[in-house]
């Protein structure tokens, strides 16, 4: 089964009909359970296919994708997603990025609060080896307001608003207590 949907999430309010697909900018398809039991998301720019998501439900399916993934898309890159697990006040997902020649080229681990308020992305290499990570702070519709980014000692490096179109001073913020310790603290989820 096939859904398409106008940008590059799955919402269900965003559903649209192939037609419409192919006259957006960007769109994407989602296939569930497609073939050999996949589910995944192929995201299209300007016409061209750009990216794959696949979505599995344990480690076992890793070598499955990979072979799936080269067997059907030549030199394109790839994600592979662990289903979300609920730890204490947060959502932890696992991605893995793969090169367009299917390599692992680095690792994410996707941090999002209950109220959907931040978002924390740790960023590592193919060893485990934390390099950064960011911080997004959003409005009540889901809309990035500020991102924080991260060093690999958890050193701000740099903070921009995307309501003023501006990098700012992190301390200029008003931030509660939760959101002190989910960006500032060495949270990371697990």
């Amino acid at each position: 089964m096939v859904k398409y949907f106008k940008g590059w999430e799955t919402d269900s309010e965003d559903e649209i009909s192939q037609t419409q697909a192919l006259m957006e900018s960007r769109y994407c398809a989602f296939f569930s359970n497609a073939e050999v039991g996949l589910n995944y998301k192929e995201s299209y720019l300007n016409g061209d296919l750009i990216g794959i998501d696949y979505y599995i439900d344990d480690l076992s399916q890793f070598n499955s994708v990979v072979e799936f993934h080269k067997s059907r898309y030549s030199k394109l890159q790839f994600d592979i997603a662990l289903p979300a697990v609920r730890i204490e006040e947060v959502e932890v997902q696992l991605f893995f990025i793969y090169d367009e020649n299917g390599g692992l080229e680095r690792k994410t681990k996707s941090i999002t609060n209950n109220e959907k308020k931040y978002i924390k992305e740790v960023f590592y290499n193919d060893k485990d080896v934390r390099l950064n990570s960011n911080v997004y702070l959003m409005d009540t519709d889901g809309n990035i307001n500020h991102v924080f980014e991260y060093d690999k000692n958890r050193n701000c490096v740099d903070a921009y608003s995307f309501v003023n179109q501006k990098s700012i001073n992190p301390s200029q913020l008003l931030l509660d207590e939760g959101l002190k310790k989910y960006c500032y603290d060495e949270f990371d989820g697990v």
